[in-house]
């Protein structure tokens, strides 16, 4: 199955087959599943690989699935391209209104072949917010994109390690761009993998979920890495922000802030509820409590 998500609330695309032919009733299957798991949208994208595009029709033949499954449960939107939409740039604006503190954009570039074209898109939702963004690249070359964020108003870029053998080079790129440095680490990858960059970053981001896609479950274990990534940034003192992304809901953003982490990234767990203020406020205050 070749399960994928980007925009800025969590997502689903389509499901293919091992030789990528299409599949209508498994999709059918698998963005039903979603929803009754809580997602907050179902996004159809148009690529799976480069040279596996949909043709139109099957596209248009998705979309049409994707509405009908849907209901008017939950949002649908086409694509890399609704960057653009009338939804992605409402979130952008509403994310200010409701008092978040930033805007998080995951373009999924690893099967696009127009990766200018998507930094494009997503300067439209950077131009939504005053707020600061911060665009985790989850790709395999994201030094040949950087640039393209960067000038579409990307405040911090984050790269992540597993993918990088010149991780201080990469960077060295990012900075030599006016932006902010990012690193994220997948749960299994060790802080080690930073002893050579920590004094080339600005942030790092503990993933706390295998990604892939939203509403997934905090892994437990992650907590000791959060702390120990505290203990090291303090011992070096160093300015680098510490950020958590992946399962964090109200019931554990307390201990998470109280292991050290000053950024949150949450998803489905404010998206996916009726008050998106009311949620961000109790949010507010597990962290505040957890810091007095």
């Amino acid at each position: 199955m070749k399960a994928h998500w980007g925009g800025v609330f969590p997502a689903v695309t389509t499901q293919f087959r091992e030789d990528f032919s299409l599949d209508i009733d498994a999709t059918g299957r698998v963005m039903e599943g979603l929803i009754r798991d809580g997602v907050s949208g179902l996004v159809v994208c148009g690529t799976v690989g480069e040279n596996c595009s949909l043709e139109k029709g099957e596209k248009i033949a998705v979309m049409e699935a994707a509405k009908a499954v849907a209901r008017g449960r939950v949002p649908v939107v086409s694509g890399i391209a609704e960057f653009t939409s009338a939804f992605a740039i409402d979130m952008a604006k509403q994310a200010a209104r409701i008092g978040l503190d930033g805007v998080m954009v995951m373009p999924a570039l690893v099967y696009s072949s127009k990766p200018q074209e998507t930094a494009a898109h997503f300067r439209s939702v950077a131009k939504a917010t005053d707020l600061p963004v911060d665009v985790h690249l989850m790709i395999m070359e994201p030094d040949k994109f950087a640039a393209d964020f960067a000038k579409a108003g990307a405040d911090y870029i984050t790269v992540h390690a597993e993918v990088l053998p010149h991780l201080n080079r990469s960077l060295a790129l990012i900075r030599e761009l006016g932006v902010k440095a990012g690193v994220a680490l997948n749960p299994s990858t060790p802080l080690s993998a930073l002893d050579w960059v920590w004094d080339s970053m600005d942030m790092l981001l503990v993933m706390s979920v295998n990604p892939g896609f939203g509403g997934q479950e905090f892994i437990p274990n992650c907590m000791k890495k959060i702390s120990a990534a505290r203990a090291e940034i303090d011992r070096r003192g160093l300015g680098v922000l510490l950020e958590v992304d992946g399962g964090i809901k109200v019931d554990n953003a307390g201990a998470v802030a109280r292991a050290g982490a000053e950024i949150l990234v949450a998803g489905s767990a404010v998206f996916g509820t009726a008050d998106y203020a009311k949620t961000v406020a109790a949010f507010r205050d597990a962290v505040t409590g957890a810091r007095i």
